[in-house]
């Protein structure tokens, strides 16, 4: 095993790791070195190492109860993540990879080389950073704009009738009825029976209220994407985000998607105004509230018989938290919290006469003030082809007391990831950005939920209806259009929410729907909003196709990490699927999970 994580203790002591891991790749570039492969590796480290300082810093941001080490992390994301955006345009770095082109090279090493060199080519440009920056801030005020709104609805007094009294009085400001823009005030209001009309207008007030504030910062996000795509050498914005997908081409995505609906969708809906109507879903008998430790435990000893075990470096999990603080001064230094439990992950595949650990994973299971409110997986070490195992954490700012049905499906999704980053091996990761190819960035997610749905019965019993189908299938081809639009405005993107909303909706557009300004999907997603539909059936096509889910069936999946095109990963499991569009048809007709 490689020596942990050193998690640093103070402040100062994370400001020094900061300062030493921003400095590693300038030493390299001022030594007079050979142009070898030894260089490419050289320079893979440091950035790798920049790399891991980076998720560091985010899991003591998230979650460390230090408020000065949170305020030090924020810090050295700050400038470290400066550095690792601006690193690739350093004359010394592009002559030294340049010479490395007459050299015998790996064959990642090799494809990293050209990969970089490109890239590297197209962003050191005066122009091409002052277009990104232009983009950024452009993203950046989009999010701000919605972050900022707190917009209400001022509705007709008839629009009172339906509502209970004691919610009525909370919604009236001087004797107006007054309707906040906020999903779970508008989804309650709908929940009401009150008229459809009024409804209508409280839906589309909610899905329009970036309008018109956003209009701007949008057009200057898909204009500016547009322009980016270009000095990429892309058609647009749709195809450059998508050349490094399993779908790997805008016509592919929309036949996936035609696909989905044909399979899906009924061919009218019952009710003209299914829209706006929300209706509680009614409490699932297997929605069960188990302790974080127990659920933990019950996963670990199920995933056995998939060939992964889950062995405790210490066990802290068996203590109260009370405990845990009491004992804070026994706890190793690798542990940010002392409610913090590590395991070492180990997988059995075919060949193998022992178990193999793959990754150290750490555990944060226990709600605590000032810790981040998302369930999230951090890479912090990436594993290597000929040794060197893996490390990461997982994050869950859930309720201590119990995890629901949501909860655990969110610790499950978690998991999956850090299994995927484990089993992920590369020779470059630092220099690629990652050992996991962007087109299985999810899989190890969606499987794990695909998986666990054996196993937990709640989980087992969503089944997504055609209703949320359609709203997911509108936001990706929208997605997708305007990043193909050649310039943005706003006739060409409501004609664009027109023909898919009455497609897919099997409803006319109110003339007054305008939800480009207000889906901050646009920004997290970009054009890839489609995946949220295409991981859960593809994991479970995967699933499908074998007899037996083991380790060595994740190693076919996950370790290939930029050594094969991912569809020859996909062949190694499903070998009766001899083509994309085939791919495509399988997937669009699996049966979904919410």
């Amino acid at each position: 095993m490689q020596s942990p994580t050193q998690w640093p203790q103070s402040a100062g002591e994370l400001a020094m790791q900061c300062e030493q891991a921003a400095g590693r790749i300038d030493q390299i570039l001022s030594r007079d070195v050979e142009a070898d492969e030894q260089l490419l590796r050289l320079l893979d480290e440091a950035v790798a190492g920049l790399e891991s300082q980076i998720a560091i810093s985010m899991v003591l941001a998230d979650a460390s109860p230090n408020a000065d080490l949170r305020q030090q992390a924020l810090l050295c994301l700050d400038a470290l993540s400066t550095i690792e955006q601006q690193w690739l345009s350093f004359d010394e770095t592009s002559d030294m990879l340049s010479a490395l082109e007459d050299q015998t090279l790996s064959k990642q090493g090799s494809r990293l080389l050209g990969l970089w060199l490109h890239q590297a080519g197209l962003v050191s440009g005066e122009r091409a950073q002052q277009s990104n920056q232009r983009l950024h801030y452009a993203e950046a005020g989009y999010q701000q704009t919605l972050r900022a709104l707190d917009k209400k609805l001022r509705l007709p007094q008839q629009c009172q009738q339906g509502v209970p009294t004691d919610q009525l009085q909370r919604w009236l400001s001087n004797d107006q009825f007054e309707l906040p823009l906020r999903g779970a005030q508008v989804i309650r209001f709908l929940r009401y029976p009150v008229a459809t009309e009024c409804r209508r207008m409280a839906w589309v007030a909610l899905q329009s209220k970036g309008m018109p504030e956003n209009m701007m910062q949008l057009d200057m996000v898909l204009n500016q994407r547009q322009l980016w795509a270009k000095n990429h050498g892309a058609a647009n914005f749709a195809d450059y985000q998508l050349r490094t997908q399993l779908l790997d081409s805008p016509e592919l995505v929309m036949q996936y998607l035609a696909a989905t609906a044909a399979a899906n969708l009924p061919q009218q809906f019952e009710h003209s105004d299914w829209l706006y109507t929300s209706v509680r879903a009614p409490d699932s008998a297997a929605d069960v509230g188990q302790s974080p430790i127990a659920v933990m435990q019950q996963t670990f000893q199920y995933l056995q018989q998939f060939g992964l075990q889950f062995t405790p470096v210490v066990a802290p999990d068996l203590l109260t938290p009370k405990q845990l603080e009491q004992q804070q001064h026994n706890q190793p230094a690798r542990y940010w919290h002392p409610g913090v439990a590590a395991y070492h992950l180990s997988v059995t595949a075919n060949g193998d006469d022992q178990p193999r650990v793959l990754a150290t994973v750490y555990f944060d299971v226990f709600a605590r003030s000032n810790k981040s409110a998302s369930a999230r997986h951090r890479a912090l070490r990436h594993g290597v082809y000929g040794g060197g195992e893996a490390e990461s954490a997982v994050l869950m700012a859930l309720p201590i007391t119990a995890w629901y049905g949501r909860d655990r499906r969110s610790f499950y999704r978690q998991l999956g990831q850090a299994v995927q980053h484990a089993m992920a091996r590369a020779e470059y990761h630092g220099l690629s950005g990652s050992p996991i190819e962007r087109d299985f960035s999810r899989l190890g997610m969606a499987l794990f939920e695909a998986l666990m749905a054996d196993h937990d019965p709640w989980l087992a019993g969503q089944i997504k209806s055609p209703k949320r189908i359609a709203k997911k299938l509108f936001r990706a081809s929208v997605s997708l259009d305007y990043h193909r639009l050649g310039m943005s405005n706003f006739a060409g993107l409501q004609s664009i929410n027109q023909h898919y909303f009455e497609r897919y909706m099997k409803v006319p557009m109110p003339p007054e729907y305008t939800p480009q300004y207000s889906l901050n999907t646009l920004i997290s997603d970009g054009v890839l909003y489609y995946q949220r539909l295409w991981y859960p059936a593809f994991a479970k096509l995967l699933l499908s196709c074998t007899e037996q889910v083991n380790g060595t069936f994740m190693q076919q999946l996950f370790e290939p990490a930029g050594q094969s095109a991912a569809f020859n990963a996909v062949q190694q499991v499903c070998p009766n699927i001899h083509s994309l569009e085939q791919l495509v048809n399988q997937v669009a007709t699996v049966k979904r999970l919410q």
